[in-house]
C-alpha cells in the first residue's frame, strides 16, 4: 500500500517535470522566433516618412490625422528593382540661389527621394508629343500612365539607360525633381521599393504593375 503510494507520487512528479520542460522549450522556442522576426524587420524592412508632393496623388501627402501628420512607406529593402517599382532614393542634393537642384556643389545633405521607376537598364526613353498631349515613350510605344497628376507641360528627347541605373520620375510630374532633372539613378542609390503605404487615405499595400500601353 505504502510503495504504491510512492510510486503514484513519483509518477505524478516525473509528469510534472516532464510539462514544465515542455513548457521551457516552448517559451525558449517562442522567444527565439520573436527575436529572429524582429532581427529580420530590421534588417530587411524600414519605415520612411514622406514629405513634399512630387507622387500625388499616388501618395498624399495632404494634411490628415495619421500620426505627426506625416506620411509614411514600408520599404523592403532591395535595389533589384522593375518597371512601375516605387523606390525610395539616397542621394546628395544642395539647391542654388534660383532653388535649382545642383548636384555639384561640396556642401551636400542627404536626402530621400520617392519616385518612380519609369524605365530600366537598356530601355530608350523620352517624353513627346502624341495626339495632342506630352506623353511617356518607351523603346517606341506609348506608355499607359492612369496613375500621373494631369497632363506633362514639358517634353524630353529620348535618353538610354545605362547599365546598373534606372530611370525615375514623380508621379506629380509638373512638380516633381527627378532623372528629367538629377539624370538616370544608380541603383546603388536605392535604398528600398515600396510595398505599403500610410497617408491620408488610410493603409493600402502597393504592389507594381506591368507596363500597359497605348495606341
Amino acid at each position: 500500500m505504502v510503495k504504491n503510494c510512492i510510486d503514484a507520487f513519483y509518477d505524478r512528479q516525473n509528469k510534472m517535470n516532464g510539462r514544465y520542460r515542455n513548457q521551457v522549450v516552448k517559451n525558449v522556442f517562442f522567444i527565439l522566433l520573436i527575436a529572429w522576426l524582429f532581427l529580420f524587420v530590421l534588417v530587411f524592412f524600414s519605415i520612411v516618412p514622406i514629405l513634399g508632393a512630387s507622387m500625388m496623388p499616388t501618395i498624399d501627402t495632404t494634411d490628415s490625422t495619421i500620426s505627426n501628420q506625416r506620411t509614411k512607406v514600408f520599404l523592403w529593402r532591395s535595389n533589384n528593382v522593375k518597371y512601375n517599382d516605387i523606390v525610395v532614393i539616397d542621394f546628395e542634393y544642395t539647391f542654388d540661389g534660383w532653388g535649382r537642384l545642383s548636384t555639384n556643389s561640396t556642401d551636400n545633405s542627404t536626402r530621400n527621394l520617392i519616385k518612380r521607376v519609369v524605365a530600366v537598364a537598356g530601355d530608350a526613353v523620352s517624353i513627346e508629343m502624341h495626339k495632342g498631349v506630352y506623353t511617356l515613350k518607351v523603346n517606341g510605344k506609348w506608355v499607359d500612365e492612369p496613375y500621373i497628376n494631369g497632363n506633362m507641360e514639358t517634353g524630353m528627347s529620348e535618353r538610354v539607360v545605362s547599365d546598373g541605373c534606372v530611370f525615375v520620375m514623380g508621379d506629380n510630374r509638373n512638380n516633381s525633381t527627378d532623372s528629367r532633372v538629377l539624370g538616370e539613378i544608380n541603383v546603388a542609390h536605392i535604398v528600398g521599393k515600396v510595398f505599403a503605404i500610410i497617408d491620408a487615405r488610410g493603409f493600402r499595400f502597393y504592389s507594381a504593375d506591368t507596363r500597359m500601353y497605348i495606341d
